[in-house]
């Protein structure tokens, strides 16, 4: 099957609050995270020390990102979504390196940055992935470009079949050491994966990127993004109540969640939330370790800017 080509949306915003009382909330909630770093600026645009194409320089987070989607050949176009007159100054003139690429001025939170960007691009499916990836150099972007392509010729040849698309990475290919990976893993016990013996736990990672054949609601993202770190009770509960409780007992007793469990808990609880009762999730293994890397904590940025390890 030839590989078909995906639009691409980078999300590369910041929160926008207009109250006083989310400023408040934002902070104590970033601040119990650790996520101090955030209130500083837009981590995206952070200045890196690396190379791209072979010239070395200080380049902005985004910019990484940016030179992968530009080399993949299951990317086509690229819309990026963010504070677009502070992405542009920090490009340097560098736009033009950047055929594939345009910009859409952000909007208050990822739900709605995410429905500016599908707005933008005018069809569906697409790639949808954050612009943050702890990468720095050529070596980097080739890596994470080969993730992404290897999950672009998964999808591919799944066909359109499934509406939302969800990539993981084994921690048997992840770093013991080295920087960003003190992540957290949790074992999946696959039973729909090709390839893998089924009722094997596997430790996984998430990465930063996935494909969604739907129409982005914007309320219905910040919900699903709010679960990354369980900050909506309510969403947790409805979520446990689409799942289950078989999961959890499963984990505990065979040592990981069940992926069939997961696909279809998952499908019914992000179609009861979007009123689509045929949405269909579907979880696929890469190899792509570098795509489970991104800029998390000052301790993240740090080590992006400081010397490479051996």
């Amino acid at each position: 099957m030839a590989q078909e080509q995906y639009p691409a949306v980078v999300l590369a915003g910041t929160r926008m609050m207009d109250s006083l009382s989310d400023k408040v909330l934002w902070h104590a909630v970033s601040w119990w995270y650790g996520e101090q770093y955030l209130w500083t600026g837009n981590k995206n645009l952070q200045r890196i020390p690396g190379e791209i194409n072979g010239v070395e320089g200080e380049y902005p987070l985004l910019e990484y990102t940016l030179a992968t989607l530009q080399k993949a050949s299951a990317i086509g176009d690229v819309v990026v979504v963010g504070p677009t007159k502070d992405i542009e100054h920090s490009l340097d003139g560098r736009l033009t390196h950047y055929k594939k690429v345009r910009f859409v001025d952000q909007s208050t939170t990822l739900g709605r940055n995410a429905e500016r960007g599908h707005l933008a691009i005018g069809r569906q499916p697409a790639l949808y992935m954050a612009g943050d990836c702890a990468i720095r150099d050529d070596a980097g972007i080739d890596a994470y470009g080969a993730g992404i392509e290897e999950f672009l010729a998964q999808v591919t040849a799944l066909g359109h079949g499934y509406n939302l698309v969800f990539p993981v990475v084994a921690r048997e290919v992840c770093p013991v050491d080295g920087h960003f990976s003190k992540r957290p893993y949790f074992s999946l016990l696959p039973d729909r994966m090709e390839g893998v013996l089924p009722g094997t736990p596997i430790p996984i990672r998430v990465t930063n990127f996935l494909w969604v054949n739907a129409p982005v609601n914007p309320d219905v993202a910040d919900q699903l993004h709010g679960l990354r770190k369980f900050r909506y009770p309510g969403t947790v509960a409805s979520l446990a109540w689409n799942v289950g409780l078989s999961p959890v007992a499963e984990y505990f007793t065979k040592g990981g969640f069940p992926q069939s469990l997961i696909e279809d808990g998952g499908s019914r609880y992000i179609g009861g939330l979007l009123h689509r009762p045929d949405f269909k999730l579907k979880i696929v293994k890469i190899l792509g370790e570098i795509s489970t890397h991104d800029v998390d904590s000052q301790e993240d940025l740090d080590a992006l800017k400081g010397p490479k390890k051996q």
